[in-house]
């Protein structure tokens, strides 16, 4: 839309420069023409471009409404795209892939018909004023015989020649037209876009953020937090106290939607309590600034993250400014670089589209990396190794309390076996907060 418009606009300049000389020639025109003609001229326009407006601001809603149709079935397709084409293999897998050729089909063809019902709506849309101006310029020749044959006050030459002016003059009008349309292309487009550019967002920071102490190490403390989702009368946390000493290591179990990952949440400021405090070493997280608190409070999920890109990119996501001797020193610890000084390219090795190239234990290791990189005060392995089985899960949880001694460790996991060595284990569930006593 934004091409077809700027095309538009070139195209209108040079007609409105070719109108502009039109106009400034428009008495002598007139003057050697006959003042019969301007008259019928004059008429023409005052019925002309009146119509014209009306009808386009008739047909506005119709033309924004398809429009804004056409672009959700792209919006779909893109959609289908992005959650189909990573998953190619599973699909394979199961023999869905007809199932899935169906949907695709269907989508395709509920984007043809709102094209199509897209392009009849615009091509109705400027046939009209196009009709008129046709049907003015032959008002304008039943107009000029009657002079010609029967009052006799007009020429057949003068007859042609302001033809050819008038349409010298109807012709920005029918650029301007184009233009129209395309705005009103470009106006559902662009408004989908501002929804999300004006959107506030729900965690606002601090105007004047403020700054860990210089003593920082990582202790955490909910003061009686409540929250619910936006929108949900149940509330997922009920008045929940916790005090984390720093360097202690925290077992969070709970059943699946108990609010494991929502209590999470709360302390990286994803969201805000509805009441009570989030405290990170004394200081309530809602007063500090969001880059410092997600910097010293790393995550790493069951879902590992990764980007495309070389593997030294992904290791210095979260500090991009670390240089490589510290991207070494952190995958050294992390006890994959072997594995990667193996690789035709070592650490600018691009690792395919969310790091499709690695394994699972590779992305992992990965993920570790990272986190040693960015150096946390507090560290939360929100399910993370519950997609490995028990005796790689028991050597990752080793390997990541020695890396990480002395920092704040808080597990999340809905298997209690898979939680070794924790000074405090603490149940959510229904919304409460529950000290159980560590194994």
């Amino acid at each position: 839309d934004r091409s077809r418009l700027i095309d538009r606009l070139s195209e209108a300049v040079l007609d409105l420069d070719e109108a502009g000389r039109v106009r400034a020639c428009s008495p002598a025109v007139a003057g050697l023409l006959g003042w019969p003609a301007a008259g019928i001229s004059g008429r023409s326009a005052a019925v002309l471009l009146p119509a014209e407006f009306f009808y386009l601001r008739l047909m506005r809603p119709k033309v924004e409404r398809r429009t804004r149709s056409m672009r959700e079935r792209v919006s779909d397709i893109s959609a289908f795209l992005l959650e189909t084409l990573p998953a190619v293999k599973f699909i394979q897998s199961v023999g869905a892939e007809e199932r899935e050729t169906r949907r695709l089909g269907g989508l395709n063809s509920a984007y043809l018909d709102d094209l199509l019902r897209l392009q009849v709506t615009e091509f109705f849309t400027a046939a009209v004023p196009n009709f008129l101006v046709s049907a003015s310029r032959a008002l304008v020749f039943f107009a000029g015989g009657y002079l010609i044959v029967v009052d006799r006050s007009m020429t057949l030459g003068t007859l042609i020649a302001f033809s050819s002016y008038l349409g010298f003059a109807t012709g920005p009008v029918q650029s301007l037209l184009g233009i129209y349309v395309g705005v009103l292309r470009m106006r559902v487009s662009l408004r989908r876009v501002m929804e999300l550019t004006l959107a506030e967002p729900d965690v606002q920071q601090a105007e004047v953020p403020a700054t860990l102490p210089p003593e920082a190490c990582g202790a955490v403390r909910f003061e009686r937090v409540s929250f619910r989702y936006p929108g949900s009368e149940t509330p997922v946390l009920t008045d929940v106290s916790l005090d984390v000493a720093p360097g202690a290591k925290v077992g969070v179990i709970g059943e699946s939607g108990a609010g494991k990952t929502t209590f999470i949440d709360l302390l990286h400021r994803h969201f805000d309590p509805e009441a009570g405090r989030v405290l990170l070493d004394g200081v309530d997280v809602r007063d500090l600034g969001l880059a410092e608190l997600r910097r010293h409070v790393a995550v790493v999920a069951q879902d590992i993250v990764l980007f495309r890109g070389s593997i030294a990119d992904n290791i210095r996501y979260a500090v991009p400014e670390a240089d490589p001797a510290a991207v070494e020193n952190a995958a050294r610890l992390a006890q994959i670089d072997d594995f990667i000084r193996a690789q035709p390219q070592g650490y600018d090795t691009p690792i395919g589209e969310r790091g499709a190239r690695l394994s699972g234990g590779q992305r992992q290791r990965l993920a570790i990396a990272r986190a040693l990189l960015q150096q946390p005060l507090v560290l939360v392995l929100d399910e993370a190794t519950s997609a490995v089985d028990r005796e790689t899960e028991i050597r990752l949880t080793t390997e990541i309390d020695q890396l990480f001694a002395g920092r704040t460790r808080i597990v999340i996991t809905h298997r209690r076996e898979a939680l070794t060595g924790v000074d405090m284990l603490v149940e959510i569930g229904a919304g409460r907060l529950v000290l159980r006593e560590a194994a």
